[in-house]
């Protein structure tokens, strides 16, 4: 996060959990940007929610990685992490993080997959950072 340039404002965290990320981002950020973590699982957007601590620039929403419900360009960062062996079709996920990113924005994923993911994330262990140039 700290070599993001400019600083991003919008914030998806997908797959968030417990907001064990939201911690770190939000440190780094600030409290100015917007951050917005999304888990499949009730539970886990619960207990984000409580990590949240009723912080007005910040939302924890349910919903599905392979159709994220938000508009296109929506966000200047979008994170997945330790979250994309949890997804069916890693494929769709990706692309739901790129719709949603800004021009100029960046996706960034890291995982540390089982089989049957590891060949498409170097034997297990891949961190990739993209910029949306279009």
């Amino acid at each position: 996060m700290r070599d993001v340039a400019p600083r991003p404002e919008a914030v998806l965290d997908v797959g968030s959990g417990t907001g064990n990320w939201c911690r770190a981002i939000r440190r780094e950020l600030g409290p100015d940007a917007w951050y917005t973590g999304l888990d499949e699982s009730p539970g886990m957007v619960s207990a984000l929610t409580r990590t949240l601590n009723g912080d007005a620039r910040a939302q924890a929403l349910a919903g599905d990685a392979e159709e994220l419900p938000f508009a296109d360009g929506a966000f200047q960062w979008v994170g997945m992490h330790m979250m994309l062996n949890h997804v069916p079709h890693i494929a769709e996920a990706l692309a739901e993080g790129w719709r949603v990113l800004q021009s100029g924005g960046v996706l960034t994923a890291a995982n540390n997959a089982p089989k049957p993911y590891r060949e498409l994330w170097d034997l297990g262990n891949a961190v990739a950072r993209v910029v949306r140039t279009e």
